[in-house]
């Protein structure tokens, strides 16, 4: 049987990307394939089937080198954000909201999970998962349900915390482990943790 192939639609009007409407075929395929997954090496053997792992690994990253492949990538990104409608801010407030979540705004004064229509919508958005079980006694026809157990899983802050570090230009904890007189252990060890660069640095 032939092998069958599934194409892809443009993610935006060509005519707003004047260097990405240049590309061969091949490159424009990268090109969409790289911006939604951001992985070289799937993007490159979607616009290359043919092509080993390996191969596209390397082929991927000498073609994402390129000017006019950058420049594109850009002209697609900027495209996007603008047909949905999004910008740098809008995703900025969206990771300050999980970064900065307070789990409080999650329950009632008894400490009972608010229900969803009540929790604030920056508090629902930090929900990684909300799981329902329902509790029953008896069996077959004589079960009677007894309540239910909601397990709820928040989305683990360090991510948004890290974005927020990288765009505020702040840099993380760096170890630095001191020893003594030409490289000579210090007693039990010794390790200090300063948070950004130690001056003289």
């Amino acid at each position: 049987m032939p092998k069958k192939t599934t194409t892809k639609q443009p993610l935006t009007p060509i005519k707003d990307c004047p260097v990405y409407s240049t590309l061969s075929d091949k490159h424009k395929a990268f090109v969409d394939e790289y911006i939604q997954h951001l992985n070289i090496t799937d993007a490159y053997q979607f616009a290359y089937p043919n092509c080993t792992r390996v191969s596209a690994s390397v082929k991927g990253s000498e073609l994402l080198s390129k000017v006019n492949i950058q420049e594109a990538i850009q002209e697609r990104k900027v495209a996007r954000a603008k047909r949905v409608e999004v910008n740098q801010d809008d995703v900025l407030r969206a990771v300050m909201e999980i970064a900065f979540v307070d789990p409080i705004d999650l329950f009632n004064d008894d400490g009972t999970l608010k229900p969803l229509k009540d929790i604030p919508v920056a508090a629902r958005r930090a929900i990684g998962s909300l799981d329902v079980e329902e509790i029953f006694i008896g069996s077959g026809e004589d079960r009677v349900s007894i309540g239910n157990v909601k397990k709820l899983r928040m989305i683990d802050k360090k991510g948004p915390l890290s974005d927020l570090m990288k765009h505020l230009g702040i840099s993380g904890v760096n170890k630095h482990e001191l020893t003594g007189k030409d490289g000579a252990d210090l007693p039990q060890g010794v390790v200090i943790n300063f948070v950004g660069k130690p001056e003289g640095e």
